[in-house]
């Protein structure tokens, strides 16, 4: 029996006759006909989860291989922060999420999209995803050099402008895993 050509096709059909069933005949057992299956067939949700992990533990390994945040880095992210255009936007965002100001969804859904969209070219020079887990990425970077004094205050600079001071607690564990930055 021959192996299958690619991994998605299905394995030779093989048929027995009566005396091959019983073991009783002395014709070789293998008639092997191809069944055909179709060329466009879906990979297996198995294969899309590894591809998933795979992409996932990539993004986690890259976490750690950034550079630490530059003081230099944190005042130009609170510069364009301070823009007016991107200011009016934050603040049209923290209207629409007054409505439950308690609950992390609304920033993750609505504020945190539009502190991404002002900080993409930030997070494309140093390297982040651009994209909001980018910016979580980002501030998770500038969480981990709380020791360090000027770091520290910038970054706590650049969250106040986009994190809700009653949130801040909620974000500050997400960021570091269960503890306080």
């Amino acid at each position: 029996m021959s192996a299958p050509a690619n991994a998605f096709e299905a394995p030779p059909k093989v048929e027995l006759t009566k005396d091959q069933a019983r073991g009783t005949s002395s014709v070789p057992l293998i008639r092997a006909s191809r069944v055909r299956s179709s060329p466009r067939r879906r990979p297996r949700a198995s294969v899309k989860l590894a591809f998933d992990v795979l992409r996932s533990a990539s993004i986690a390994r890259s976490v750690l291989t950034f550079p630490t945040p530059s003081p230099d880095a944190l005042n130009k992210t609170n510069e364009l922060l301070k823009l007016p255009e991107n200011v009016q936007k934050m603040d049209m965002a923290k209207a629409q999420m007054a409505a439950q100001p308690d609950n992390i969804m609304m920033l993750m859904m609505l504020v945190l999209p539009v502190a991404t969209q002002a900080l993409l070219p930030i997070l494309a020079e140093f390297g982040f995803p651009q994209d909001q887990g980018g910016l979580m990425m980002f501030m998770s970077a500038v969480g981990k050099h709380k020791d360090d004094a000027e770091i520290s205050a910038l970054g706590k600079q650049m969250r106040a402008t986009f994190v809700p001071e009653n949130l801040e607690p909620v974000v500050t564990a997400m960021l570091s895993g269960g503890g306080a930055m």
